[in-house]
């Protein structure tokens, strides 16, 4: 997880680069891994769909990405670190074992299990992700360097206090730990329902439109069918004018104000007729 976190790192300022060129609303990354990079792109005010296929990384897009705004509070923190040293009868995960010396298995397993007791999800991950940040810390001593050490519930502590911002971008973000084909055919299937309601909006929207223009036109004495609203976009160029010229006389005639700043028009440029031979 220390490589990955450090070769996202790496690539960061050349992807935003890229990407700052390009128009875009919302990006699909399917396989997201430390997700810096939607977390910055939240910042843009972009929509960020996430995936990837390892628990770790679903849960810190969860916390960073899919997350609008909750944070761990003391209470949360309190929770998580309660007995983490004491040990049990055994561990709950005894991967743990193989992988780190008895008191910092302890410390984790029994981490976790207070963190499953945190109602919130997205404060969850947030616990989760510190606690990957603790792991980290762990990995990065050398048996040289082991004494250096400090106790881990003071290392979460301090990635707690420094936390990164979470931000709010009013965007419906999400997170999955779906394998990658799954997750493309899911988020063209979104995104082919959001284009599907918004043409639905336009549609409306041009009723609305077509309704207020109807009911304008009554006041001025012209009733016309709401097919002759579209009626110019769908005929050829000498028909339109045709139309024009039988259509925009009755027009203003019927609207004094119109008729008052038509004839000005003409008094100073001279009549000229829009006809065509």
């Amino acid at each position: 997880m220390t490589t990955n976190l450090r070769t996202n790192r790496r690539w960061l300022g050349f992807e935003l680069s890229v990407l700052r060129r390009l128009k875009f609303s919302s990006v699909a990354i399917p396989f997201a891994g430390q997700p810096d990079l939607g977390w910055y792109l939240k910042f843009w005010g972009k929509q960020i769909l996430n995936n990837d296929v390892c628990q770790w990384a679903w849960w810190m897009s969860r916390a960073l990405v899919e997350n609008q705004g909750e944070t761990l509070n003391e209470e949360d923190v309190s929770l998580t670190l309660s007995e983490a040293y004491v040990p049990r009868r055994r561990l709950n995960n005894p991967a743990l074992g193989p992988m780190l010396n008895e008191i910092d298995a302890v410390w984790f397993d029994n981490v976790w299990l207070n963190i499953q007791q945190i109602e919130n999800e997205h404060r969850r991950a947030l616990a989760y992700s510190t606690v990957f940040g603790v792991g980290d810390y762990v990995f990065s001593f050398t048996p040289e360097t082991i004494t250096l050490r400090r106790p881990l519930s003071e290392v979460f502590i301090a990635l707690w206090r420094n936390s990164r911002h979470i931000v709010n971008n009013e965007k419906l973000n999400y997170s999955v730990n779906h394998d990658a084909h799954e997750f493309i055919r899911g988020a063209r299937a979104a995104y082919e329902m959001i284009v599907t309601a918004f043409a639905e909006g336009d549609r409306r929207t041009l009723e609305i439109a077509d309704s207020l223009s109807q009911q304008m036109l009554r006041v001025i004495g012209v009733d016309l069918p709401r097919y002759a609203l579209r009626i110019s976009g769908l005929v050829s160029l000498d028909k339109r004018i045709h139309f024009a010229r039988r259509f925009v006389p009755e027009l203003v005639a019927a609207d004094p104000a119109l008729a008052a700043r038509d004839a000005e028009h003409h008094g100073n440029a001279g009549t000229q007729d829009i006809g065509v031979n």
